[in-house]
């Protein structure tokens, strides 16, 4: 009996990653003991979740710097995640157990996640997926898609990115390629070169050595490009605004190197050039047909292995600080991914 009453509480029992105060991930997350979630009256999915990956937007959460902030304390991290249904409360049609699938913008570090269906963005997606692909489709992916569609990009139109090894810069990097677009990426490796012309890349610049501004005029023969996209600011983001042609827009959505950001007044007062923010979350909101459209062409894509996610995975149980370290260390070439 004892042993039965055991097996009983540790059912009814999960583990997650938390926060009691914001501040640096490697500090201040924790593996916390919880009480597994249970389904309420209507609306609910409760998830056994299998990976999720690290993202940039993960460590703002757990810091404080995200537009997004905890509700109270402790808090459990994590914005995307694959895994499989359990259950279902009362009502819910659009999926059932034994379903995988993909949630967006939930506490997703655990081992089990309590979806409300009227709320989060969830998708039930094919089991061929890997969970590795499978837990990354939107936050990197949909966001560069978004971008995209946002600028209204055109095939034979240049695109500009800024840290264009990371995750996102390499799926945008691979979409752009068979949409029909050019792009010019910029890193800050000599090595980072050949990995990214592997999968497309048409022209990679050293922010370390070469001359942003310089080689951007010399591939667009002084024409400049219509379509930008940011994620350093400071003075790389500052030299691809002043690069815009006329009427060029570029889109801000990071600030990797939290350095001030200040194009040439007079590049964009001339050219009539725009720079403003982009962040998923509204877009999603305002979106809601485009979302589901685009992460079908992702997953689509990923079927067919005309694109593919790098990841390296680590035990979420076991291993959290890793994988975090590894998620910011200096010319990674692979999403730190937790499994749990």
């Amino acid at each position: 009996i004892s042993n039965f009453w055991w097996k009983i509480s540790v059912e009814l029992k999960m583990y997650a990653l938390q926060f009691q105060s914001y501040g640096e991930p490697k500090d201040v997350l924790k593996k916390a003991d919880k009480d597994k979630p249970v389904l309420g009256q209507g609306g609910d999915i409760l998830v056994r979740v299998h990976a999720c990956p690290i993202n940039p937007s993960d460590r703002n959460y757990i810091q404080g710097t995200y537009g997004i902030k905890a509700k109270s304390f402790p808090a459990t991290a994590g914005f995307e995640g694959v895994g499989t249904v359990e259950g279902v409360s009362e009502g819910v049609t659009s999926c059932k157990k034994g379903d995988k699938v993909y949630a967006l913008g939930i506490e997703a570090w655990a081992q089990y996640s309590l979806i409300d269906s009227k709320k989060h963005s969830f998708f039930v997606i094919p089991s061929e997926l890997s969970n590795e692909e499978a837990c990354q489709l939107a936050v990197n992916p949909l966001t560069a898609l978004a971008m995209l569609d946002e600028v209204n990009a055109q095939p034979g139109e240049f695109i500009l990115q800024s840290a264009a090894a990371s995750a996102l810069g390499k799926a945008l990097i691979q979409f752009a390629k068979i949409m029909g677009m050019k792009t010019i990426n910029i890193v800050r490796r000599e090595e980072q070169k050949e990995e990214l012309k592997a999968i497309g890349a048409d022209f990679v610049i050293n922010s370390e050595t070469e001359d942003i501004k310089k080689v951007i005029a010399e591939i667009t023969e002084q024409k400049g490009v219509r379509c930008a996209f940011d994620a350093v600011t400071g003075t790389t983001g500052s030299a691809m605004a002043d690069s815009l042609g006329k009427k060029g827009i570029m889109l801000i959505y990071g600030r990797l190197s939290k350095e001030p950001f200040s194009p040439a007044p007079a590049a964009m007062l001339f050219k009539q050039s725009t720079v403003r923010g982009f962040w998923l979350q509204p877009w999603k909101e305002e979106n809601p047909q485009k979302t589901k459209e685009f992460l079908g062409k992702i997953i689509k894509l990923l079927l067919e292995k005309k694109i593919k996610f790098d990841a390296k995975t680590f035990d979420a149980a076991t291993q959290f600080q890793e994988a975090i370290e590894h998620s910011v260390a200096p010319g990674k070439s692979e999403k730190s991914v937790l499994v749990f």
